[in-house]
């Protein structure tokens, strides 16, 4: 049968303008099956810089998680500072055995489910407003919108994405549910909410948005716009009933989650540092998100003017729309305000009350699609009553389109905080020498801990050197360095210490070591490899190709018991320009950054203050210059210690001349050696990069 007006003469101008809207509609319809999945697409566009991205801050602890807890263990661990057993089990259990420490899959993972929780939210949004099109603008607006950087690019924050995709599936089953009395859509639903509350806490306040979802779904009529209510009193009780009746069951999980957690802890947990002085900073918080909203963009990646023209814009096409299309669309826009409010509220005490919107936006991933799924009914309105539907439809579609370029560069800082993170592991991995636990302890000034919002190393650098690295650090960020504590004893706790200073290159825009000097405990044998290594261990059939000046270097024996003892060479000082050099040193260090240089060595109990020296790099013989040398603290207690020289090679000048070791200097006289034996059981030198 042809339904077009043209078949129907008898029809009137209002009846077929209802035709050609219909048609529209239709034209909208077309490629009703890959709508929504044009969504998903849309969100792995638009985030699609994520994959090139490595392990961040969290990341590196996370990924020892399966050393604590096995895929059961997880589930029941109930007193930790956060309970998401089903999403650490998926992210942290299910996926380190299926990708281990290659940071690929993970990203793909959290590609999908973002895009996956964009069509989810369009679709639900679509059957709530009876609007297919009002739907979609939601869901395509929500899978590009740069706000939504760290919970997709930041793979510590993928439980956000998991409960995502079950909030707004629960969403969809019960709207789907309420529209169409289907059964299984209610329990899928309730299904989704149930999974959603073990993924994250964040997903305990679903039941106070369900009702409204009812409300919504009710209360649209044709297009989306209010259904005219003519209903009675005792109808309207009667709607309340039932939609008491149909939401009650989804506080069910809620429920058994906060008693799952009162039983394991005591309380919900969180971080105890959270503020709970609400009254102070309650309002600032809620108008600290609004702006967030509006002015989703990364001042320092954007510049300040154009994230106010972009806020200073949605701001005023809210507000407009709002006067004159939001009584036409109320009940969808108070189920918006109730998903913002809900979702917002509990986290208001993890606001930053700054303009920086990138660290930190995880907290607004839920709450985002509250406040897009109000735009995204407006816009629709808009369509529907002005003349210019196509020309909006147009900019809508520009907007959607411009965003995702928006979206990669408000990436980049997590980018380079990337290839920062995995610089610097590479780094100190190749200069740290590994030793057994207990840890060493590694006191790191100009720690990046983020970079332009983006995290890099709040946390994890020892969980990401014991992963990557095999190195047992306890690392601490610091203000300055005490090189003089390098020669003080060790805590129980520590089997060494390391000083790393790093700097900022301007031009690769990384960090990278400009300075590394450690102790750690003697006995360890030299480094393997390509080292260059005197082991006077093996006296006296080891001979050595360091010349002593004004002093014996010789082998000596310990005798702690008859037929055995520890070989070593003893530095026995004549005067107080006593030192060893070596003129043969045939290392390359072309494409290295450092020289290492390890010495074991003992200094029997002569009181504080001692030091050595290393000199390097002279033009002339015997030339060696303050400004060429390194010292390190010496330990005077009569333990063996090894020291690491680090030499940086863009201060060497040549290596013809090789080097000059001062076993020991007096602190408070550093230009005279000091006439006191040194014993020393190794030194090796390496090139490292």
């Amino acid at each position: 049968m042809n339904d077009s007006p043209s078949t129907h003469p008898g029809l009137g101008k209002s009846a077929k303008s209802i035709m050609r809207a219909r048609q529209s509609s239709l034209v909208w319809n077309i490629p009703y099956r890959l709508r929504y999945l044009a969504c998903c697409v849309l969100g792995m566009t638009a985030f699609w810089p994520v994959l090139s991205t490595w392990f961040l801050a969290d990341d590196f602890l996370h990924l020892r998680w399966h050393e604590h807890a096995s895929g059961l263990d997880t589930f029941l661990i109930t007193d930790g500072m956060f309970y998401r057993p089903l999403s650490t089990f998926l992210t942290w259990n299910l996926g380190y055995s299926l990708f281990g420490t290659n940071a690929l899959p993970y990203h793909i993972v959290s590609l999908l489910l973002h895009g996956l929780t964009a069509a989810l939210l369009g679709k639900a949004t679509a059957i709530i407003a009876n609007n297919e099109r009002t739907g979609w603008i939601s869901g395509a607006l929500f899978a590009v919108y740069p706000l939504c950087t760290e919970p997709v690019v930041w793979l510590a924050a993928q439980w956000d994405l998991w409960a995502a995709v079950c909030t707004t599936a629960a969403v969809l089953g019960f709207a789907h549910a309420w529209r169409t009395g289907r059964r299984l859509s209610y329990v899928l639903g309730w299904s989704a909410a149930l999974f959603g509350v073990f993924m994250k806490e964040i997903v305990l306040p679903l039941p106070v948005i369900i009702p409204f979802v009812a409300l919504a779904t009710e209360m649209s009529g044709g297009r989306g716009e209010t259904k005219a209510d003519s209903r009675g009193i005792s109808d309207r009780v009667s709607l309340l009933k039932r939609i008491s009746i149909w939401s009650a069951p989804f506080a069910l999980p809620s429920l058994v989650f906060i008693s799952i957690r009162y039983l394991g802890k005591g309380s919900i947990g969180g971080y105890e540092s959270a503020r709970t002085d609400y009254s102070v900073f309650f309002w600032d918080a809620l108008s600290s998100a609004v702006g967030f909203m509006i002015m989703p963009l990364n001042r320092d990646m954007f510049g300040a003017t154009l994230v106010q023209v972009v806020g200073f814009t949605i701001s005023i096409s809210v507000m407009v729309g709002l006067f004159f299309f939001g009584r036409t669309h109320w009940h969808m826009h108070l189920l918006a305000l109730v998903w913002w409010l809900t979702f917002l509220v509990p986290v208001l005490n993890l606001i930053l009350l700054t303009s920086d919107t990138t660290r930190g936006n995880r907290i607004f991933y839920f709450s985002l699609m509250g406040f897009l799924v109000s735009m995204a009914a407006v816009l629709s309105a808009a369509m529907d009553h002005i003349r210019a539907r196509r020309a909006l439809a147009v900019l809508v579609g520009l907007v959607i389109l411009v965003s995702i370029p928006a979206t990669w560069k408000q990436l980049e800082p997590w980018q380079q905080g990337s290839r920062q993170a995995e610089r610097l592991v590479y780094e100190l991995s190749s200069e740290v020498i590994p030793i057994p636990y207990p840890p060493s302890q590694v006191n790191v000034k100009n720690l990046p801990l983020e970079y332009k919002g983006a995290f890099v190393f709040w946390n994890g650098l020892d969980d990401a050197l014991r992963i990557f690295g095999q190195r047992q650090l306890a690392v601490l960020a610091v203000d300055e360095l005490d090189h003089s504590l390098l020669g003080a004893p060790f805590m129980a706790d520590r089997n060494g210490i390391y000083n790393v200073e790093l700097t900022f290159d301007p031009q690769r825009e990384l960090y990278h070591v400009r300075d590394i000097r450690g102790a750690t405990v003697g006995g360890m044998p030299p480094p393997e490899g390509d080292a260059l290594t005197w082991d006077y261990r093996k006296c006296p059939e080891m001979r050595s190709s360091w010349q002593a000046t004004n002093a014996t270097f010789s082998c000596s024996q310990e005798q702690t018991a008859p037929g055995s003892g520890r070989a070593y060479a003893t530095f026995s000082p004549n005067n107080q320009d006593a030192y060893l050099t070596l003129s043969d040193l045939p290392l390359s260090v072309e494409g290295n950054n450092f020289i290492r240089v390890g010495i074991e060595a003992r200094m029997a109990g002569t009181g504080e203050g001692y030091s050595g020296r290393l000199f390097w790099a002279t033009r002339q013989p015997n030339e060696w210059l303050e400004k060429r040398s390194i010292s390190y603290a010496l330990e005077t207690s009569g333990q063996w210690r090894i020291y690491w020289i680090y030499v940086p090679v863009i201060k060497l000048e040549t290596l013809e001349n090789g080097l000059r070791l001062d076993p020991v200097i007096r602190n408070e006289d550093g230009a005279k050696n000091e006439t006191v034996n040194l014993d020393i059981a190794w030194i090796s030198i390496t090139a490292v990069p």
